[in-house]
């Protein structure tokens, strides 16, 4: 994945609502009081060594987690430096994790079917 791409990403979990349910919402709250880290932001602190790449991060947890990644997102909290990644996997299964920025480290994942598909929203209306 380009490092053009992940930034895009970055900038979409920034500017788009994330369209989850609050129940797939992280299980420690205090992430959701701090706004994701704009792209520039979040360049910066892998610059000065708090975070490790999102690229090895993503990396890593798509050998666990095999899929695409929707959306990634930096937040920082006092010290701890959280990823979020958005993983599409194979059958439809949304994957949220959770990954310490500075070890790589899975804090903690969800995963739920997505809901809806093209042919109900064809069929819409008949």
């Amino acid at each position: 994945m380009s490092f053009k791409k992940i930034l895009l990403m970055m900038v979409l979990a920034v500017t788009l609502p994330l369209g989850v349910s609050s129940s797939f919402a992280h299980p420690h709250a205090h992430h959701h009081k701090h706004p994701p880290l704009s792209a520039d932001e979040a360049r910066r602190a892998y610059q000065q060594g708090h975070v490790l790449s999102l690229r090895k991060v993503a990396a890593q947890m798509l050998e666990q987690f095999p899929g695409k990644v929707l959306k990634a997102a930096l937040t920082h909290d006092e010290d701890e430096w959280v990823y979020t990644l958005v993983i599409l996997q194979e059958g439809g299964y949304i994957t949220k994790v959770w990954v310490d920025a500075q070890d790589g480290t899975l804090i903690d994942h969800k995963s739920r079917k997505k809901h809806g598909s093209r042919k109900r929203h064809e069929n819409f209306g008949r």
